[in-house]
């Protein structure tokens, strides 16, 4: 992986088409934001999990940095 890129992965706790550890890289720099009440397809209807990833997509950060807290519904 090339220094300084940042790699989010989003996965949500009700998909059983790419269920728990499927849906994350494996490699140690990977930020995971998992949402609770959603599914596979409902990543992409879900308000809370785009704001979450425009909001990831906005911040000017560096590979470890902390990010903001995640709600645990994206209902």
């Amino acid at each position: 992986m090339p220094a300084g890129v940042r790699w989010l992965s989003v996965t949500a706790s009700l998909d059983i088409i790419v269920p728990g550890l499927r849906s994350v890289p494996s490699h140690a720099q990977v930020e995971t934001i998992m949402f609770d009440g959603v599914g596979h397809l409902g990543l992409l209807l879900s308000r809370q999990v785009i704001g979450c990833i425009a909001a990831e997509l906005c911040a000017r950060r560096t590979v470890g940095e902390e990010r903001m807290p995640v709600l645990p519904s994206a209902s």
